[in-house]
């Protein structure tokens, strides 16, 4: 049976799981074939998304088609998702009014923050040369 080795890898600054594996068009389409896998053209490798149950959906898709070395495979500490932010129609009349005045200059200048003065100062007509 085909063997492809396991092994951590970056893909725009993002931990994936890279799938090693020598040229072989049969097990190329069987890896094409699994979800959210992609062809790393710079590092001429397959990768999958690294999550905790990545490996087991691996074993799961690949069984009885290929051998899995995950040999090479260490545990990373993922970043941990940032906290969801209430709407401001859950919040209760007193953070309303809070927020509102942000919310609402948010909503007229397209700015989390609107700068009190011009950003840039104008420049002097042009008097030629």
């Amino acid at each position: 049976m085909k063997k492809i080795f396991l092994r951590n890898g970056l893909y725009l600054k993002e931990h994936v799981i890279q799938l090693v594996f020598p040229y072989d068009a049969e097990l190329k389409e069987i890896v094409k074939s699994l979800t959210d896998c992609r062809w790393d053209v710079a590092q001429k490798v397959w990768y999958v998304p690294y999550t905790e149950k990545q490996v087991d959906a691996l074993l799961k898709a690949l069984r009885g088609k290929a051998w899995l070395d995950y040999s090479q495979l260490k545990k990373v500490a993922l970043p941990k998702p940032a906290p969801q932010l209430p709407e401001l129609e859950d919040l209760d009349a007193e953070q309303q009014k809070k927020w509102q005045p942000l919310w609402t200059g948010c909503a007229t200048s397209g700015m989390l923050n609107p700068p009190s003065r011009p950003i840039r100062a104008p420049l002097p007509p042009f008097s030629g040369f």
